[in-house]
């Protein structure tokens, strides 16, 4: 009780040498069972109790709840954490996740708020007013952040399947990396092999490469050590490669560090290569040690 985890966590780091940035999910909030745990005096308690803004400024989707970015006191919440994070702690950046609107959401999620947008003479479809809507959210969230500190880092990891990022849950990354005053960089998670049969590794990187090239955007690759000898479903023919093969993630560190235009990697996660299942123990060993071996080449 009285302990700051992230503050720890950031004194440490830098003690440490290393450098940390707060990782956060800015419209994607917590479950339904965990709604009584909510205090009711902070914002989203109050939120959750007021009838006019509960189900408008934050909505819930298949038993969770969702910050709605339509409105501009949500943004400046947001906003408002990221000011505080960047203000208040020792971190060296903020990285919001992939999630943005909802996958799958209906017209009913932000109806009002459209429907009032359109009565003030607004012309853009639903789809161009949501990606706008996080257009505005993520811009507000980088200014946050720089005011408080200009060194500081700010950057997403989006989805690696650009069109899901962009259609499916309005994340404008084309805007993001191409346009000053949303971020630094970007972290496509491309949690891909090399033969997956709908994007495999090779394509999904040139794209995020082609996207960022002339730009002031850094790319940073996510790569996805917790596939490593799992059976990938959504891979069609390489449903199986992460099981066959135990050096996908070790050759792919090894062409990112050997392109120019790509600027570092990103492994998720820790407990995938330190802390493996007992099944999947023997091939994650193989892996670490092509990594270790990759890591001391001259």
């Amino acid at each position: 009780i009285g302990k700051d985890p992230l503050a720890i966590m950031a004194e440490e780091a830098d003690r440490a040498g290393f450098q940390i940035e707060a990782w956060i999910n800015p419209l994607r909030s917590f479950r339904s069972d965990q709604q009584e745990d909510i205090p009711a005096d902070c914002v989203i308690g109050q939120w959750l109790r007021d009838p006019e803004i509960r189900g408008t400024w934050i909505v819930n989707v298949n038993d969770r709840w969702y910050l709605n970015p339509a409105y501009p006191q949500v943004r400046e919440l947001i906003a408002s954490v990221a000011r505080e994070l960047a203000g208040g702690y020792k971190i060296d950046g903020l990285h919001m996740d992939d999630y943005f609107y909802p996958e799958g959401i209906s017209e009913n999620f932000d109806a009002a708020a459209y429907q009032q947008y359109l009565q003030e003479g607004g012309s853009m479809t639903l789809s161009q007013w949501r990606k706008d809507n996080v257009n505005q959210m993520v811009k507000a969230i980088y200014s946050a952040v720089k005011e408080q500190n200009p060194t500081l880092r700010v950057g997403i990891s989006p989805a690696g399947n650009m069109e899901y990022a962009v259609q499916s849950i309005y994340g404008d990354v084309r805007e993001w990396a191409q346009n000053e005053g949303y971020v630094d960089y970007l972290a496509p998670q491309i949690y891909f092999g090399y033969e997956h049969g709908t994007l495999p590794f090779d394509d999904c990187l040139n794209q995020w490469k082609e996207l960022v090239q002339d730009t002031g955007t850094e790319l940073i690759v996510g790569l996805a050590a917790y596939k490593i000898n799992t059976e990938d479903h959504y891979a069609k023919q390489g449903r199986y490669e992460w099981q066959q093969n135990s050096d996908i993630l070790s050759r792919q560190i090894d062409q990112i560090q050997q392109d120019d235009a790509v600027r570092g990697y990103a492994v998720f996660s820790y407990n995938s290569l330190f802390h493996p299942s007992e099944e999947n123990a023997q091939q994650v060993s193989q892996e670490l040690q092509n990594l270790i071996e990759l890591m001391g080449r001259p």
